[in-house]
C-alpha cells in the first residue's frame, strides 16, 4: 500500500515538473513570437534610444577628479581629517555661504566630495620613535602585528604617525585646479597651525641637535678606543669587549634619524603640502553613464512592460465579458 502511494506521489511530481517545463517553453515561444511580430517597433526604439542617448552624452560635460599625495605636518593629521569631514558635510548641505568663503562655489559646488586615506608605511611610524627608546618601539610593533591595515587606520591616536596621505577630490564639470588649491588653502588655515608649527620645529631642532651630540660622542669614543689599540700591543683593560661594528650600527641609526628630521624640516612650511603636481582627469564612465546603451534598454523595457499590461488587460476583459454573457 505504501509503495503504491509513493509511486503515485512520484508520478504526480513528475507530471507537475513536466507541466512547469511546458509552461516555460510556451512562455519562451510566445516571447520570441512577440519579438518577431514587433521587430520593427523594437528596432525603432533601439534607434531612437541610441540617438537620444548620444545627444545627451554629447551635451553632458564629463565628471572630473583629482588625486594626489600630501604630507601632513605638526602631528595634526586628526585636525586635517576633521576639516575634510566639515567640507563634505557642507557640500551635502549645499551651504553656499561656507563654500563661497572657501572659494569652491559658483552656481553650485565645484567639488562633489573629498576623501583622504593615510598611506600606512611602517618605516614612517618607526621613525617617530627615538632610537634609544627600543622598549616603546617593541611594544608598538607587537600591537601593530595584531591588527589589519584598515583597522589600524581607524585608530585616531595613530593619525599623528602618518605623514603621507592620499587625497581624492571629485569635481563637478566646472571644477578646476583653483578649486583644489582653495581646498588646500582652507586646510592650511587652522588657527592652531602657528603654535603647532613652532613646537614642531623646536622639537625637530632639539632632536637633530641631540642626535648630533650622540653621534659626536660615539665618534669621540671610537677615536679614543682606536688610539688605545694603536698605542698598546695588547688590549687595555675594558677594551676587550669593544665592538666597533655595533657602534657604527648605532651611529648609522642616529644619522638616518637625522636625515628623516631634515626631510621633515624641509616640508614643514605648511600643514598640508602636496607632494606632486595636481592633475585633473575625467572619471571613468561606468555602464550607467553610457546613455547610448541605457536609453534603448529602458525604452524596450517599458515597451515590453506596457505590452504585458495591455495583454493582461485584454484577457481579463474578455474573461469578464464571457462570464457576464453566461
Amino acid at each position: 500500500m505504501e509503495n503504491k502511494i509513493y509511486e503515485t506521489e512520484t508520478v504526480n511530481v513528475a507530471a507537475e515538473i513536466k507541466k512547469t517545463i511546458n509552461a516555460i517553453k510556451r512562455t519562451i515561444y510566445l516571447f520570441i513570437a512577440f519579438c518577431i511580430k514587433s521587430w520593427i517597433v523594437i528596432l525603432a526604439l533601439i534607434v531612437i534610444g541610441s540617438g537620444i542617448g548620444f545627444l545627451l552624452t554629447k551635451s553632458t560635460k564629463p565628471k572630473k577628479e583629482a588625486s594626489f599625495f600630501a604630507h601632513i605636518n605638526y602631528e595634526m593629521g586628526g585636525s586635517v581629517y576633521n576639516s575634510i569631514e566639515t567640507i563634505n558635510a557642507k557640500i551635502a548641505q549645499k551651504d553656499s555661504v561656507f563654500l563661497k568663503k572657501i572659494n569652491v562655489w559658483d552656481n553650485g559646488s565645484k567639488i562633489k566630495s573629498i576623501s583622504i586615506t593615510p598611506v600606512v608605511r611602517l618605516e614612517n611610524i618607526v621613525n617617530q620613535f627615538n632610537p634609544s627608546n627600543s622598549l616603546s618601539l617593541q611594544l608598538f610593533l607587537e600591537n601593530y602585528d595584531k591588527v589589519k591595515d584598515e583597522e589600524l587606520v581607524q585608530i585616531p591616536g595613530l593619525y599623528t604617525y602618518y605623514k603621507q596621505h592620499l587625497i581624492k577630490i571629485n569635481l563637478s564639470h566646472y571644477g578646476d585646479n583653483e578649486s583644489i588649491l582653495s581646498v588646500v588653502d582652507y586646510l592650511n588655515t587652522n588657527p592652531n597651525i602657528q603654535k603647532a608649527k613652532s613646537t614642531f620645529r623646536f622639537n625637530l631642532d632639539t632632536r637633530i641637535k641631540t642626535n648630533l651630540e650622540v653621534i659626536g660622542q660615539i665618534d669621540s669614543f671610537i677615536n679614543q678606543k682606536t688610539k688605545n689599540l694603536q698605542a698598546h700591543s695588547s688590549p687595555v683593560i675594558g677594551d676587550q669587549d669593544f665592538n666597533l661594528s655595533e657602534l657604527f650600527k648605532i651611529k648609522a641609526s642616529y644619522e638616518r634619524d637625522n636625515e628623516n628630521r631634515y626631510t621633515d624640516m624641509a616640508l614643514s612650511e605648511e600643514l598640508v603640502v602636496p607632494l606632486e603636481r595636481i592633475n585633473i582627469v575625467e572619471t571613468k564612465k561606468s555602464i550607467k553613464d553610457n546613455k547610448t546603451i541605457i536609453f534603448p534598454i529602458l525604452l524596450i523595457f517599458f515597451f515590453f512592460m506596457f505590452s504585458g499590461i495591455r495583454s493582461f488587460y485584454i484577457k481579463m476583459r474578455d474573461s469578464i465579458n464571457t462570464q457576464n454573457e453566461l
